[in-house]
Parts: C-alpha cells; structure tokens; sequence
C-alpha cells in the first residue's frame, strides 16, 4: 500500500467500514486501521460513518483516523427538517429556516464529540 501511496501521489487515504458488520468486527476493523496509520505518510479518512456509534467513532479518531464523512447524517437531518418544515408551515421559507436548524444541531454535536478527542489528546 505504500508504494500505491508513493505512486499515486495521494492526499488522504479513504476508506470505508461495511454496513451491518457486528461490533466486534468494527472493533476489529478499527484496530488494523490504528497499525495502518503509523505506517501511512497520508492521513485516513472514514466514509460511511453516520451509521456508526458514537463510541466507534471516538475510537476511529484516537486510533488515527483525520477525517470522518457524514453526508448521509446531514441529510438525515436535513429531511427531517423539510418534514418538520412542511407539517408546521405552508411556506417553503419556513421549511428551510427548519431544514437549517437539524443540520446546525447535526453539525454542532458532530464538532463537540470530535472536538473532545482532539482536547484530550493535546
């Protein structure tokens, strides 16, 4: 994988964690990739991480992982709050001022968790 790394002239190194894996396997999983970033000259990134627990998550970023994606959860949130939106108000304006404030609160509790790790490992 180095010499893929040297070759491509890579910037990050994306991965992904498959879905409905036991979390053991994750655990697993998480582990390999811990001895995979000491040995990388390119930071990790994790796809698909909105649907895994807070506690992996935690886990992947102390183990070396840089970067977590979470467009599916933003998502998630965004049509919750089209949903909210349209069940409260006939205005579309009302819809987005709704739509905004699940991914502000998505957002803000995404910076928080990861926030905590970056402070306890200062």
């Amino acid at each position: 994988m180095l010499d893929f790394l040297e070759r491509t002239e890579v910037d990050f190194l994306a991965f992904s964690v498959p879905k409905g894996l036991p979390h053991s396997e994750y655990v697993e999983r998480i582990s390999l990739l811990a001895k995979l970033a000491v040995r990388m000259p390119v930071p990790l990134v994790l796809h698909g991480a909105s649907r895994l627990p807070e506690d992996l998550l935690l886990q992947t970023l102390r183990r070396g992982v840089r970067k977590i994606n979470v467009r599916t959860e933003i998502l998630r949130a965004l049509a919750r709050g089209i949903q909210q939106g349209q069940e409260d108000a006939k205005n579309p304006l009302v819809w987005l001022e709704a739509d905004a404030e699940e991914v502000h609160s998505v957002v803000r509790e995404r910076i928080r968790l990861y926030a905590s790790i970056a402070s306890s490992t200062l």
